[in-house]
Order: structure tokens, then sequence, then C-alpha cells
């Protein structure tokens, strides 16, 4: 299960990807999802990310990946869900704001997405206002 992800900073000509930390869980099965395909502002323009969220309500994510359609010009997040048995008991927050700077994808190295210690990552949204991106997340605990 996703404990938490950031991208850093490519070197020249390379594409910005997350890094990922799973820890073993205790889930029975997983499913698929596929995000509807949104425009990508036809440059990959990181600031459209915000109308894809990424949601395994009742589970919690397994893995993710941003897919582009043929053409180029639209995005969308594939994951997987872990269904769990057990109760979750889950909290919202968000990351700190940190600048959109020119909407590259780069920018998005200032962002950590986390959960801690003993939770696993329910869902995550890119949020954007007044110049500034954000992580609203979901983080939760598996109970007995």
């Amino acid at each position: 299960m996703l404990q938490l992800f950031y991208t850093e900073k490519p070197s020249i000509g390379n594409i910005s990807m997350p890094h990922i930390v799973t820890l073993p869980g205790n889930a029975y099965n997983t499913r698929k999802v596929y995000n509807e395909f949104t425009t990508d502002g036809d440059k990959g323009e990181v600031i459209f990310l915000d109308r894809q969220k990424v949601s395994c309500y009742g589970g919690l994510l397994n893995d993710f990946k941003l897919g582009r359609n043929g053409g180029h010009s639209m995005y969308r997040y594939e994951y997987n869900c872990c269904n769990l048995a057990g109760r979750l008991s889950c909290q919202g927050k968000s990351t700190g704001s940190s600048s959109e700077g020119s909407w590259e994808s780069f920018y998005l190295d200032r962002q950590t997405v986390a959960c801690s210690c003993g939770q696993y990552l329910q869902s995550f949204q890119l949020k954007r206002n007044n110049s500034r991106l954000r992580y609203d997340i979901t983080c939760c605990r598996v109970t007995r």
C-alpha cells in the first residue's frame, strides 16, 4: 500500500517521474481504476492535473501512474486500489503550498505527499489557488 510519493527535478531533457514508497499490507484483492481523460493544455502543463482525483473509497491506494492518450494532448491517472476486510480510520490533510511556476512538471518537486507512520494513502488531488499548488490527501489507518 502506498504511504508517500514525491517528484524530483529532472536533469535537462528528462521527464519528472514520481518516486513511490510502498509498504506491505494485508489487502485481499485489488481493483484497477482508470480516470477519464482530461486536457493537459496541449503542453503537458501540470496545472491541469487538478482535474484528476485519485481515490480508493473503502480501500487504500496500491500504485498509480499518469497515462497519456494517443494524441498526447490529454492525460489520466490509472491506479490500483486494495480492498480491505478491516475497517479504516481516515483523516484528510493538505501539503504545504508552493509556487506553480511556469506550469512545468518539475514544479511538483516542491511537494511531498506523505502519510504518518502506520497510515496509508487513500486519495490525493492536486489543488490550485492564486498561482500556488498543494495536494489534498486522505490517509488511513487499518483498524480491527
